[in-house]
């Protein structure tokens, strides 16, 4: 599935687990399909995933490549990675 959303934050939400510190960011999107979600939706990425994004994702429209779908507490939270505006991609 493929997610394309406005950027409106961007948390660390590393932790400390029994393999070490797992890095990982939650970009806080906003849908910007013509036919919108209501709430905003969480995309998790891990601290490589998130690397890739060229520049401060802040405000920033991108696609995901989805890969899961969790939801709790009325919010969405995606698993997914970048596909548009990678360092990759923009050269």
């Amino acid at each position: 599935m493929i997610f394309k959303g406005q950027v409106i934050a961007s948390t660390d939400s590393s932790y400390d687990g029994k393999k070490g510190r797992q890095e990982r960011r939650t970009l806080t999107c906003l849908d910007a399909e013509p036919v919108k979600l209501i709430n905003t939706v969480d995309v998790q990425l891990t601290g490589e995933q998130f690397r890739t994004i060229e520049g401060d994702p802040m405000g920033k429209t991108l696609e995901f490549d989805i890969s899961n779908l969790e939801f709790f507490g009325g919010r969405i939270r995606m698993v997914g990675t970048p596909r548009v505006t990678t360092k990759t991609a923009a050269r």
